[in-house]
Protein backbone atom coordinates (compact mmCIF):
# COMPACT_ATOMS: atom_id res chain seq x y z
CA UNK A 1 0.00 0.00 0.00
CA UNK A 2 3.02 2.58 0.84
CA UNK A 3 4.65 1.99 -3.02
CA UNK A 4 2.22 4.11 -4.81
CA UNK A 5 2.56 7.19 -3.23
CA UNK A 6 5.87 6.96 -2.98
CA UNK A 7 5.80 6.75 -6.60
CA UNK A 8 3.24 8.84 -6.96
CA UNK A 9 5.83 11.84 -4.56
CA UNK A 10 8.81 10.02 -7.29
CA UNK A 11 7.24 10.83 -10.30
CA UNK A 12 8.99 14.11 -12.26
CA UNK A 13 9.37 14.61 -15.59
CA UNK A 14 12.69 15.96 -17.60
CA UNK A 15 13.87 16.98 -21.00
CA UNK A 16 17.38 16.72 -21.63
CA UNK A 17 18.39 18.05 -25.29
CA UNK A 18 21.66 17.99 -27.07
CA UNK A 19 23.39 17.79 -30.32
CA UNK A 20 22.24 14.84 -31.47
CA UNK A 21 18.86 14.14 -29.29
CA UNK A 22 16.08 14.81 -27.40
CA UNK A 23 15.64 12.61 -24.33
CA UNK A 24 11.88 12.81 -22.90
CA UNK A 25 11.29 11.63 -19.49
CA UNK A 26 8.32 10.89 -17.37
CA UNK A 27 10.61 9.23 -14.18
CA UNK A 28 10.43 6.62 -13.31
CA UNK A 29 7.44 5.22 -15.48
CA UNK A 30 8.72 6.49 -19.34
CA UNK A 31 11.58 8.04 -21.23
CA UNK A 32 11.10 8.32 -25.21
CA UNK A 33 14.52 9.56 -27.35
CA UNK A 34 14.27 11.26 -30.01
CA UNK A 35 16.78 11.75 -32.59
CA UNK A 36 17.11 15.76 -33.68
CA UNK A 37 17.17 14.67 -37.19
CA UNK A 38 14.21 13.21 -36.92
CA UNK A 39 12.42 16.44 -35.70
CA UNK A 40 10.17 18.52 -38.87
CA UNK A 41 8.57 21.09 -37.02
CA UNK A 42 8.20 22.85 -33.53
CA UNK A 43 5.75 24.98 -32.78
CA UNK A 44 4.19 26.84 -29.86
CA UNK A 45 1.06 25.51 -28.80
CA UNK A 46 -1.62 26.74 -25.85
CA UNK A 47 -3.25 23.90 -24.12
CA UNK A 48 -4.97 23.19 -20.76
CA UNK A 49 -4.50 20.21 -18.40
CA UNK A 50 -8.47 19.45 -18.92
CA UNK A 51 -7.90 19.45 -23.07
CA UNK A 52 -5.27 16.59 -22.27
CA UNK A 53 -7.78 14.95 -19.38
CA UNK A 54 -5.17 15.60 -16.93
CA UNK A 55 -1.40 15.78 -15.90
CA UNK A 56 1.00 13.30 -16.66
CA UNK A 57 1.75 11.01 -19.64
CA UNK A 58 -1.36 11.93 -21.61
CA UNK A 59 -2.83 10.41 -25.16
CA UNK A 60 -4.72 12.47 -26.97
CA UNK A 61 -7.69 11.26 -29.74
CA UNK A 62 -5.51 13.08 -32.36
CA UNK A 63 -2.92 10.86 -31.36
CA UNK A 64 -0.38 13.43 -29.44
CA UNK A 65 1.47 12.35 -27.09
CA UNK A 66 1.34 14.83 -24.18
CA UNK A 67 3.70 15.19 -21.63
CA UNK A 68 2.19 17.69 -19.30
CA UNK A 69 3.08 18.77 -15.81
CA UNK A 70 1.19 22.46 -16.11
CA UNK A 71 -1.00 23.70 -18.54
CA UNK A 72 -1.16 26.48 -20.29
CA UNK A 73 1.99 27.16 -22.67
CA UNK A 74 3.94 23.81 -24.15
CA UNK A 75 5.71 23.11 -27.86
CA UNK A 76 4.38 20.55 -29.93
CA UNK A 77 7.43 18.08 -31.72
CA UNK A 78 6.79 16.60 -34.96
CA UNK A 79 8.50 13.70 -36.38
CA UNK A 80 9.45 12.23 -39.53
CA UNK A 81 7.10 9.10 -38.72
CA UNK A 82 4.55 11.56 -38.23
CA UNK A 83 4.04 11.53 -34.20
CA UNK A 84 3.64 14.00 -32.38
CA UNK A 85 4.39 15.12 -29.02
CA UNK A 86 3.61 18.12 -26.81
CA UNK A 87 5.66 19.09 -23.79
CA UNK A 88 3.85 21.64 -21.22
CA UNK A 89 5.97 24.14 -19.82
CA UNK A 90 6.84 27.56 -18.01
CA UNK A 91 9.81 28.36 -20.37
CA UNK A 92 8.34 27.65 -23.81
CA UNK A 93 10.45 31.13 -25.65
CA UNK A 94 13.31 29.22 -24.32
CA UNK A 95 12.62 25.69 -25.22
CA UNK A 96 11.17 26.99 -28.52
CA UNK A 97 14.31 28.69 -29.73
CA UNK A 98 16.49 25.64 -28.45
CA UNK A 99 14.51 23.38 -30.47
CA UNK A 100 14.87 25.51 -33.64
CA UNK A 101 18.08 25.86 -33.53
CA UNK A 102 18.99 22.25 -32.71
CA UNK A 103 16.89 21.01 -35.52
CA UNK A 104 17.67 23.52 -37.70
CA UNK A 105 21.62 23.04 -37.53
CA UNK A 106 21.05 19.38 -38.30
CA UNK A 107 19.44 20.05 -42.00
Amino acid sequence: MGLVPVLMLSMHSTLRIDDEKIVLSLFPVWRRTIEVTDVVAVQPRRIQARDMQGLGLRMTTDGTLGLVMRGHDAVEITVSDGKRYVLGTARRAELLRVLAAKCRGRR
